[in-house]
């Protein structure tokens, strides 16, 4: 009965509202438990109908079925050079109690942003507990490697992080504070981000997409077929660290060349002849000088859409994506990064021909790891639905 319930939950999420014999012929299970089903997942609070639905193709007008998100939601952390962050969704995708906290890297301990974490945490459990609803998993997103299953970050290169229990950290402080979050799922901050773009792309008929997201360092999370590659090990994605100049700038990790000592945010300024200060952030005058035609700023970027193009191009030819996402600090300069990168993929990947890649714009700025984090957190839900009423009856599925 779980499965089949997930079924249902699955089709409605990933499609929209639909009839109850829409949704038989889509599962391949028969109306009448798709109708049981239905109900259950009503009682949960996890569906209801749509009012004024009018979707039948003849006769009587049949009523819609759509997911809710009145009664669960999942909460999304990040960690990353500068800021830790939050935000709340639910199953109908919106977003609620976000924010964002700057912190200084060079004094970011893990015990210190674990405990800021769980402080943000606690507020968003307060707030949905207000409205009536309850927090079924909660997403970590971080800037480094993270083994899977167990959420363990091997290594952070730009805090200086190894082989830390950082899922564990959480989940200890979580229990000490009575903070009732559900299960937490740590993973990459560039594969949360792009998790967060699916639905977006899945609007433009695009199932398989490389979303590539900018900022201290250079993160790319792979999807294929709506579902987050992430290899073997967990490690995939790590475009930043992809070695376009050999004897390049040495790079935190401890390669020289890497992606990230020319893209990486820092760098970015730096080629662009723009420097830190009052009067906006970098790449708010990096966006400004380009706009205004400064001759070092244009030359700057391109000189980062070459590099760029380099790491996405043999991106592209291992994994023949239907579009490349730009986000991060790489969306507000995408007018000048994207016609460089589309440009290069023109000469550089071998099916261009027959399939080109367009590059798109993410609108989703530095939000989309925190976003994708919650949606990350979702999928025990949408694999799981009776985790509700576990739930709210004080079960600990941690």
């Amino acid at each position: 009965m779980r499965q089949n319930l997930a079924v249902v939950l699955r089709q409605l999420h990933g499609t929209g509202a639909a009839s109850r014999a829409d949704l038989a012929r889509a599962t391949g299970l028969t109306k009448a438990t798709v109708s049981a089903l239905v109900g259950e997942l009503s009682d949960l609070g996890l569906v209801r109908e749509v009012d004024g639905a009018v979707g039948g193709r003849t006769g009587r007008p049949a009523t819609l079925v759509s997911v809710s998100g009145e009664r669960a939601a999942a909460i999304g952390l990040e960690v990353n050079v500068g800021y830790l962050a939050i935000a709340t969704v639910d199953l109908e995708g919106r977003v609620a109690h976000e924010r964002l906290v700057e912190i200084d890297r060079d004094r970011a301990t893990p015990g210190m942003v674990v405990t800021r974490l769980a402080s943000l945490a606690a507020r968003a459990v307060r707030a949905l507990a207000v409205e009536g609803r309850r927090v079924i998993g909660t997403g970590l997103a971080v800037p480094g490697l993270v083994s899977q299953p167990e959420g363990r970050v091997l290594v952070a290169p730009n805090f200086g992080w190894s082989d830390l229990p950082l899922t564990e950290m959480l989940r200890d402080r979580f229990r000490r504070r009575s903070i009732e979050a559900g299960p937490v799922a740590t993973d990459n901050e560039a594969t949360m981000a792009a998790l967060a773009h699916v639905a977006t792309m899945r609007a433009r008929e695009v199932d398989s997409f490389l979303a590539v997201s900018g900022g201290v360092g250079v993160g790319a999370g792979v999807v294929i077929d709506g579902e987050a590659f992430r290899g073997s090990h967990g490690f995939g994605g790590e475009l930043g660290h992809f070695v376009v100049d050999p004897g390049g700038r040495r790079c935190r990790c401890g390669n020289r060349g890497c992606l990230e000592t020319i893209a990486g945010e820092s760098n970015l300024l730096r080629a662009a002849g723009v420097r830190r200060g009052a009067g906006g952030t970098g790449l708010d005058r990096i966006e400004q000088r380009a706009r205004r035609g400064d001759p070092r700023t244009v030359d700057g970027l391109e000189h980062v859409g070459e590099a760029l193009s380099l790491g996405l191009a043999a991106a592209a030819n291992l994994f023949d994506p239907q579009a490349i996402v730009l986000g991060g600090s790489f969306a507000p300069l995408a007018p000048w990064l994207a016609p460089v990168i589309e440009r290069r993929l023109a000469d550089q990947v071998l099916g261009h021909r027959w399939a080109p890649i367009p590059v798109v714009t993410s609108s989703l700025g530095r939000a989309a790891a925190v976003h994708g984090a919650a949606q990350r957190a979702l999928t025990s839900l949408l694999a799981d639905p009776s985790i509700v009423a576990r739930r709210s009856r004080g079960g600990d599925d941690a």
